[in-house]
């Protein structure tokens, strides 16, 4: 098979760069085998995305961009497994709100972990200076809306 990535780095589109930088940061945290072999990468992802003080299944589906129902038993799966609990939202009866477990915590504990040491290796690889830009950037793009986009 043909390498589709074959031209420089340089030459890429920004979608392509972005991905790759993704796929490494994904690659270089990997979980240790010390994980827990119930939990993959996307419900380490979905318990870590939990904010502190819960949230109900419908609002963390449109941010994760997944359906109701496919997270509905993803959340299942996790509140079996103890890293999170439901609850009876107090602002609607028909709903509920998830929320962390001590367990689940922990999870996000060791995620944090795992991304510092990431960022720590390549704030040495590039230099702390061009790190914290690159960062910096970084939240800048995601913090921009739209509209401040098109004023600036």
């Amino acid at each position: 098979m043909n390498d589709v990535s074959a031209r420089p780095a340089g030459e890429q589109h920004l979608a392509f760069l972005l991905n790759r930088v993704i796929r490494r940061a994904r690659d270089e945290s990997a979980p240790p085998s010390s994980w827990p072999a119930d939990l993959t990468v996307a419900k380490a992802r979905l318990i870590e995305t939990v904010p502190p003080g819960g949230c109900r299944i419908i609002d963390l589906s449109g941010e994760l961009r997944v359906s109701k129902q496919g997270l509905g038993q993803l959340v299942k799966q996790l509140v079996d497994s103890g890293y999170l609990k439901e609850t009876a939202d107090p602002n609607d009866r028909r709903a509920r709100q998830i929320r962390r477990t001590s367990r689940g915590e922990q999870v996000v504990r060791r995620i944090h972990q795992l991304t510092g040491e990431l960022e720590a290796r390549w704030r040495k690889e590039i230099g702390a200076k061009r790190f914290d830009i690159f960062r910096a950037v970084l939240i800048e793009l995601v913090e921009a809306t739209p509209e401040r986009a098109r004023e600036g």
